[in-house]
């Protein structure tokens, strides 16, 4: 549906259950190979079904935004608040 919003391709790399740290040891075969101008992150929410500890989650989530800006992409952190938890989780980058 974002491509077809935006009219420019759009691909999606994610696996269905990642969390920060499979995804941090992955971004940069899954994404670089791309060319990316922009990189949607979202992430978070398996850590937290996994009991991954807060300050783990926010040092991979980091570690991701500095390897896409290291390449001249611009990131976008995206979040998803469904009601069922608290704030408590929430990351300040």
């Amino acid at each position: 549906m974002l491509s077809r919003e935006l009219g420019l391709p759009v691909i999606n790399t994610a696996s269905a259950g990642d969390t920060t740290a499979e995804a941090l040891a992955a971004i940069s075969d899954a994404v670089w190979i791309k060319i990316p101008r922009l990189v949607i992150v979202l992430l978070g929410g398996n850590d937290f079904l996994r009991q991954v500890a807060r300050q783990e989650t926010q040092k991979n989530l980091e570690e991701i935004v500095q390897r896409i800006q290291a390449q001249g992409a611009m990131v976008a952190i995206a979040g998803v608040k469904l009601g069922l938890f608290t704030d408590e989780y929430g990351l300040d980058l």
